[in-house]
């Protein structure tokens, strides 16, 4: 389907005469591609014919942009991680009470919750409430690494949820899992 488009895209911007239009055609071209792990920047140019009147070609011109990309992510981080540490400073009081509380969940909730006389499900769907409510807490203080650890143990959760088979040796192991 991608590739009709494109086919279709190139034909319209080739001989479409309307030079808005042709730009505006030419704004739906991909502006950046991921080949064998590089970043490569996508830019269009048309060209006169050098011999032909009023004939006009498109030039593709290729850029490895990957190191401002890596570079870019790198600051990015430092910036999340900039931007935690000031949280954690500022609403320190908070920062405090989630650790603890996160940590008597570890410690004490989840083997009570786990112990439970009751169906697996509803134990699924319990921890699934906490950890979700956990990631919140934790994304509101800036901590995406844990927001991201705890992201794939919900993940995990919720497909045990969704496939309604799951025991509680699969629930325990995805609580061995994560670290």
């Amino acid at each position: 389907k991608q590739q009709r488009f494109l086919t279709n895209l190139f034909t319209k911007i080739l001989l479409v005469e309307d030079n808005l239009l042709r730009e505006t055609y030419i704004s739906l071209l991909p502006k950046e591609i991921l080949i064998d792990g590089n970043y490569i920047r996508l830019d269009y140019k048309f060209i006169s014919h050098p011999t032909k009147e009023n004939h006009q070609e498109m030039m593709l011109i290729l850029t490895d942009v990957t190191k401002e990309k890596i570079m870019e992510e790198q600051i990015q981080d430092e910036k999340e991680t900039l931007g935690m540490v000031v949280k954690v400073v500022t609403q320190h009081h908070d920062f405090s009470d989630a650790v603890e509380g996160y940590t008597a969940f570890c410690h004490k909730e989840l083997g009570k919750i786990l112990a439970w006389e009751c169906p697996v499900s509803e134990k699924i769907s319990t921890l699934f409430t906490i950890v979700h409510t956990w990631k919140g807490t934790f994304g509101q203080l800036g901590m995406q690494h844990v927001v991201k650890e705890l992201h794939g143990l919900e993940e995990m959760l919720a497909a045990l949820r969704e496939d309604g088979k799951g025991d509680i040796n699969q629930l325990r192991e995805c609580f061995v899992s994560y670290s």
